[in-house]
């Protein structure tokens, strides 16, 4: 639920797209980054050098949930099965 502070992003690898699954033992990958929290529902994506990225939602209040906003962090692959997300972080800019 996205409006928890523990709203967060972990994943789960299978050798088959049917699975079965098994979750990694480091989840979450993201969770309560600096101020934020409820950071969950994003996207992993490469970035016109090719650098991987994600970009995710989340919300700033500690005691509400208001509106939330795009954030973009690092985010790496090692070998068949290992992710990490972290670092880099590029915040918002609001145009007018």
């Amino acid at each position: 639920d996205f409006r928890s502070q523990d709203y967060a992003v972990g994943y789960a690898t299978s050798d088959s797209p049917f699975g079965p699954w098994k979750k990694n033992s480091k989840n979450p990958l993201l969770h309560r980054v600096d101020e934020l929290v409820g950071t969950g529902h994003g996207a992993p994506f490469a970035d016109k050098d090719g650098n991987l990225r994600y970009i995710f939602h989340a919300h700033k209040s500690q005691t509400e949930v208001n509106q939330r906003n795009s954030y973009i962090v690092d985010m790496s692959l090692s070998g068949k099965d290992q992710v990490s997300i972290g670092g880099g972080l590029i915040r918002p800019a609001v145009v007018k």
